[in-house]
């Protein structure tokens, strides 16, 4: 990175970080949000340079001359300073060399920014600067699919700025997504390049195929495929061979010209041309029937604008064959701009070229036949003309429902996008018209970890008649090894059919197709992006029956449009994957918030934001189960921080225009009863009940998904997603999968916080207890083991002196004494015992060991959330109030244990009166821990328990594996627990 002086840095501006990260975020979500290309690029500069505080700002693409190697630049888009002068638009082409920047040019190709002040570049460069009035320049390089695309440049023209490392860096994400939004519209240009590709071929074959006149059939699909592909000229070459030199040449057969485009032969061309004039590798994939383009500097080094009107720029020639032979080409160039046809383009041009064959063939053998026709009626003299004209008639009927069948089967590829209903229902037409039995695609599987794997081919859709079993049930038919088959498999890797009658077929295909009842059977390869895919073929159980040339060739053609309906599919699928991964991604996002923060509540208006924002919706937000605070009914709660909505469409009302909304469930008798049995809704608005309809319309919605949040097997509320456009969207079945997690994400949130606030107020109850026992004592015991301790003392120094003159006296005072001390110490022992009878648990006061542990779950469930059941075992038997007080202190330190630890969502306790024992045993389904760490336990709770049931001679057990839950078991021997009533 190119740095100024350090003597510059005194007129250099500092730009606060937080606003210039704030203008870059704005200008993504333009290019994310705006849908016109243009406007959104504008308006991202806009948002750039207002942030940035910059006089100037623009983007330059950077392309290179193939030819030279040269670096050009041109200017593409920019926003400038009311006020300033707009930068001096450089010529068409402009080398970057005649500017002075080639060492910059380096270091943007490397992917890093340059900045320089207007003193510091060349004297080239400096020139160029001054003329825009431009003080210091920072140069941002555009990286598209890991190469130099382009630029975006930053100004001052007022006073210089050298831009600190961290702003560079946001400026170089602010590129990043720029490059992001020119990758995507190049992606959506494919796209719809593609699908009027299609489209147009398509009305190409309709057309060829509805018109007997082949000269108008032709130029009327040459206009066509011209205009449907925006390419200056269309034509057909047709080959020929010289005389006397027999050399291949192409002759100009038919061609059509765009407007204001002139013909190839006004702009120079000369016709014949020998085939030889063209280099080998263009002309050689033709004679192997592949396609072959090239740009026109490629052969004479001449660039794009120094070259005359009407010559062509790009060329592609698509190989026209005929009765198997290679008969001439489709052509199609591109005088105004360079155009390289992608591989899928390029396998729907020879659909087009296949059709155009065909037509050509068809025309020929019409004419055949009508010579043919016309000898038979004069050896035959009329007499069997009209059987002649019959048969021809047949003929000609058969080909043109081979053709009228396919075209329709196209139709029903291109009309949706369901692939699996498009193919069936292409299988079905090819079926129905073309009389045969079993229609079927196979696909052709490999595992990439085994070295020359031949995989196996796997039969994914089918068609069969009346009558016919179905294939595809039986496993060992479904799926074939294609080592089983080798001479097959060498016919599709080479682009080749295969089948015929079966009787005639070599083994082991003849008896696999007798085994499957097959008379005859015929199979094309499907190619996607030129690579065997796997093969359409058709069967006859009934009548065999052989396909001719033509016939083979309009079932190829249908093949070619099968394998690139299910390559727009796959297409499809990979976006629709990357989709749901940015919502998965966002989920997790608000997971992670909720996870991390002490109160939901908190986090909720990030939630719904992060949640509204990955689905693109209009409005998104939380609502709560509540009673109404007057009639106490139940009601609904949406807070307008706990709602989201679109500043991009601008819905038409928040949900709660004026602060927390009540709104009673029973305005919506369906979706309450959806949201009560933990169903997710999606509707369109127009298709809910009346009461409901209307609940939603009145806020401007056309479809909402309302998704439950269930806390503790109990509703606590929902979250709404809602489209107000006039052609709403529904969620598929995997979004609503992911959001259902972000429901549960929330309830998850909800009842940790819940029971994060029990255990808190547990241990403060048990802090509480702790300080008024050692009040107590200190107030009550140790006051009197004090007065005992001095009476005491009194009595020793009266017993102990030698020197007291009247030892009866010592002896009477000293009684006196021990009296004191003995009322003293009956005292204490009196406050001693009040003290243990108020530590015993009030719960036992009133209820025996069984309620109270059913009432102690009651109140857990009550304040966490948590799902607690009771099993009651055997007759209970009269236990001592020690015996009691320790298994109800064993069961509550359980109790806590699992709130604090486990995670747990089901806690159980059971009591087990089976003499000559009793059993208590809780258990959690919470995350368990590893047996092994038992022995390392030194907290006071568990050491608690195990004391208690020690003390009771008792056993003491714990069983818990990761992820199993625990489960704690007591055993005390009836035997050893004294009885209440002795």
């Amino acid at each position: 990175m190119h740095k100024p002086e350090t003597t510059t840095t005194s007129s250099v501006d500092h730009l606060p970080t937080d606003r210039l990260l704030g203008g870059v975020a704005e200008a993504a979500r333009r290019l994310l949000a705006i849908t016109d290309f243009e406007i959104a690029v504008n308006l991202a500069l806009e948002a750039i340079a207002t942030a940035a505080g910059i006089d100037r700002i623009y983007v330059m693409e950077n392309p290179i001359i193939p030819s030279t190697g040269a670096d050009v630049t041109n200017c593409l888009y920019e926003w400038t300073l009311p006020g300033m002068h707009q930068i001096s638009p450089p010529p068409t082409d402009f080398l970057i060399s005649d500017g002075g920047f080639d060492n910059g040019v380096q270091v943007l190709r490397s992917g890093r920014s340059v900045q320089a002040i207007i003193r510091e570049p060349s004297t080239q460069a400096q020139t160029i600067q001054a003329q825009n009035t431009a003080r210091s320049r920072l140069t941002v390089p555009i990286m598209l699919n890991g190469a130099w695309w382009g630029v975006m440049g930053f100004d001052n023209c007022i006073r210089a700025r050298i831009w600190s490392e961290t702003e560079i860096s946001i400026l170089e994400t602010a590129a990043a997504s720029l490059a992001g939004a020119l990758q995507r519209r190049d992606n959506q240009v494919e796209l719809e390049r593609r699908d009027a590709l299609l489209k147009c071929v398509n009305a190409a074959t309709q057309c060829l195929v509805a018109n007997d006149n082949l000269a108008v059939a032709l130029l009327a699909t040459l206009k066509i495929l011209g205009e449907g592909t925006q390419q200056s000229r269309a034509y057909i070459l047709r080959n020929s061979q010289a005389t006397p030199t027999d050399e291949l040449m192409f002759n100009l057969h038919l061609e059509w010209d765009a407007p204001h485009i002139p013909s190839k032969t006004a702009t120079g061309g000369h016709f014949p041309v020998p085939v030889s004039a063209f280099p080998a590798h263009l002309s050689d994939p033709l004679k192997t029937g592949r396609a072959t383009q090239f740009l026109a500097r490629e052969l004479d080094g001449i660039c794009p604008n120094q070259r005359p009107p009407g010559q062509a720029r790009s060329l592609m020639g698509v190989p026209i064959t005929i009765n198997g032979q290679w008969w001439g080409l489709l052509g199609l160039d591109n005088c105004i701009e360079e155009r390289v046809w992608s591989e899928a383009e390029i396998t729907v041009l020879k659909t087009a070229a296949t059709a155009v064959g065909n037509a050509i063939e068809r025309d020929q053998s019409r004419q055949d036949r009508a010579v043919a026709e016309r000898t038979a009626l004069i050896e035959r003299e009329r007499a069997a003309r009209a059987d002649e004209l019959e048969a021809t008639n047949q003929i000609l009927l058969t080909r043109d429902r081979w053709l009228e069948t396919t075209a329709a089967a196209a139709n029903e590829l291109i009309a949706t996008t369901d692939v699996d209903a498009s193919v069936n229902a292409a299988l079905a037409t090819l079926g129905e018209n073309l009389e045969c039995d079993f229609v079927f695609v196979r696909q052709y599987i490999t595992n990439p970890d085994i070295p020359g794997d031949l995989g196996i081919g796997r039969l994914i859709y089918e068609w069969d008649a009346a009558g016919i079993p179905r294939h595809m049930d039986n496993p060992q038919i479904r799926d074939l090894p294609v080592a089983s088959f080798p001479a097959a498999y060498q016919q599709l890797i080479t682009s080749q059919w295969f089948g015929g009658i079966v009787d005639e077929l070599d083994e082991p295909l003849r008896s696999h197709h007798l085994a499957l009842g097959l008379k005859s059977f015929f199979a094309v390869p499907v190619l996607i992006k030129g690579k065997a895919w796997g093969i359409v073929g058709m069967g006859h159980c009934r009548v065999a029956k052989l396909l001719n040339a033509a016939e083979l060739a309009v079932f190829r053609t249908a093949a070619t449009c099968i394998g690139s309906a299910i390559d727009q599919a796959e297409v499809r699928r990979d976006q629709a994957a990357q989709e749901q991964a940015k919502l998965l991604s966002r989920v997790a996002e608000a997971a992670n918030l909720l996870l991390r923060s002490t109160d939901y509540t908190s986090v909720f208006p990030q939630v719904v934001r992060l949640l509204g924002e990955a689905v693109e919706c209009d409005r998104c937000g939380i609502g709560q189960d509540v009673p109404h605070p007057i009639s106490g009914e139940p009601a609904v709660n949406v807070p307008p921080e706990w709602e989201w909505r679109s500043t991009t469409t601008a819905p038409a009302a928040s949900f709660s225009p004026h602060g927390d909304q009540l709104y009673s469930w029973k305005d919506g008798p369906f979706l309450t009863e959806q949201m009560r049995l933990g169903v997710v809704a999606s509707h369109l608005v127009a298709d809910l009940p009346e009461a409901d309809r209307q609940l939603m319309a009145r806020q401007g919605t056309t479809a909402t998904l309302f998704v439950p949040i269930t806390v503790g097997q109990q509703m606590w509320g929902f979250i709404h997603f809602d489209s107000n456009q006039p052609q709403p969207r529904l969620y598929g079945e995997a979004e609503i999968a992911i959001l259902k997690v972000a429901a549960e994400s929330i309830a998850a949130a909800i009842a940790r916080q819940a029971q994060d606030v029990a255990l808190r107020q547990s241990e403060q109850a048990v802090l509480d207890e702790r300080n008024r026992l050692a009040r107590e004592i200190h107030d009550t015991l140790a006051q009197a083991f004090t007065g005992v301790s001095l009476q005491l003392e009194v009595v020793r120094g009266l017993t102990n002196n030698p020197n007291h003159p009247d030892t009866a006296a010592s002896l009477k005072q000293a009684q006196a004494f021990i009296r004191r001390a003995r009322d003293l110490a009956r005292q204490g022992l009196s406050e001693a015992r009040r003290s243990v009878h108020a530590l015993r648990s009030a719960a036992l006061e009133t209820d025996d060991l069984p309620n109270a542990l059913q009432k102690v779950l009651r109140q857990t469930q009550r304040d966490t959330g948590l799902t607690t059941q009771f099993h009651l075992e055997g007759v209970p038997l009269p236990l001592s109030d020690d015996c009691q007080l320790n298994l109800l202190r064993i069961a509550q330190e359980a109790i806590t244990n699992t709130l604090r630890h486990a995670q747990a969502t089901q806690l159980d306790i059971t009591l087990g009166f089976t003499p000559p024992q009793i059993r208590l045993q809780i258990f959690d389904n919470g995350c368990g821990f590893h047996p092994q760490s038992l022995s390392e336990v030194t907290g006071f709770g568990l050491i608690g328990m195990r004391e208690r049931a020690a003390r009771l001679n008792g056993k003491f057990q714990i069983h818990s594996n990761p992820q199993q839950g625990t489960r704690i078991t007591v055993q005390l021997p009836l035997s050893d627990i004294p009885n209440p009533h002795v």
